[in-house]
């Protein structure tokens, strides 16, 4: 797949499809707008693209940079088109659209029906329409995907997420959320109260996640464990933020530096708290690894290997 900055590419003479949106997070919804981009292409001997923002200012984001590319190639996309956020956000609508077919021979764009882009976010379907007419372009639009009454959006599962609702995140990800990061050497207190831990430094600062202990799966060189793991500040060390798993079924692991690990949040299993003593922050965490060993041992994480 061919990856270039729309200020920077060349003339791009291939007949292309592109799809235009942010895509973070890569869901069904997005799925399914790409397999329409696929489809269009086909039937017009096209070459299947993408049009999609580079460091978008988001709040919190489900997916990085690397992510997206990944998936898009995954899926099929050819060419990937991108701006940075700042390059592109005072563009209208007009002048963006006579941007991308000047550097490229367009002949499709597909886009999902609550589609809105340009300054002030003033171009929207209608304008399309009749800018394609115009141009003799072809459009399709993308219904959007709505499951549980809940419409698949990743504002949604951002929301979802956020309120520890995984299971439901899943649903209109397509796959299980995950939270990958490399291992870090740490402060080495979890031994001092009967429970060492394994602390990552996150790839994705913005996720959505919020600081609590949960119960997750972690994968490992092609191994999943079951883990507690602890997001957040510990108020009875004074600790920074950080990410420490508590792997429940295996003491000794074979860990290198920068080793990669992917966290699968399943359920959240308490908030924050700030304890009396040492002793007093043991005796929660026994109960909470009982509750994290009942809740995954209703899972068969087998299935995660192939969903992550």
């Amino acid at each position: 797949m061919k990856i270039s900055n729309i200020y920077r590419i060349k003339r791009y003479n291939y007949r292309i499809v592109v799809g235009i949106g942010k895509f973070d997070g890569f869901h069904i919804g997005h799925q399914k707008l790409v397999s329409k981009i696929i489809e269009i292409s086909h039937k017009l001997n096209a070459v299947p693209a993408v049009f999609t923002f580079k460091n978008y200012p988001f709040d919190t984001r489900l997916s990085l940079w690397k992510d997206k590319t990944e998936a898009f190639k995954k899926y099929g996309i050819r060419l990937c088109l991108w701006a940075n956020f700042s390059e592109i956000h005072q563009m209208s609508a007009q002048n963006f659209m006579d941007m991308i077919k000047t550097i490229c021979n367009l002949r499709g764009i597909v886009v999902g029906e609550n589609f809105r882009f340009g300054f002030h976010r003033k171009g929207d379907i209608s304008f399309l329409k009749t800018w394609t007419k115009t141009n003799h372009i072809k459009l399709s639009i993308v219904k959007t995907v709505i499951i549980n009454n809940k419409i698949v959006s990743s504002s949604e599962i951002k929301k979802l997420i956020k309120n520890s609702c995984f299971q439901e995140a899943a649903l209109l990800l397509g796959r299980y959320f995950t939270i990958e990061g490399r291992f870090i050497k740490g402060r080495g207190i979890g031994k001092t109260i009967e429970f060492p831990t394994i602390n990552i430094d996150i790839k994705n600062k913005n996720t959505p996640v919020q600081p609590a202990v949960y119960a997750c799966f972690v994968k490992h060189k092609n191994r999943m464990f079951k883990a507690a793991v602890f997001y957040g500040k510990s108020p009875t060390f004074n600790t920074p933020l950080s990410f420490e798993i508590h792997i429940l079924d295996e003491t000794n692991i074979d860990i290198d530096k920068n080793d990669i690990f992917t966290i699968i949040p399943i359920k959240k299993i308490r908030g924050i708290k700030n304890f009396s003593s040492p002793q007093a922050l043991t005796n929660q965490i026994k109960k909470d690894i009982a509750k994290t060993e009942k809740i995954l041992d209703s899972i068969d994480f087998s299935s995660l290997f192939y969903k992550v």
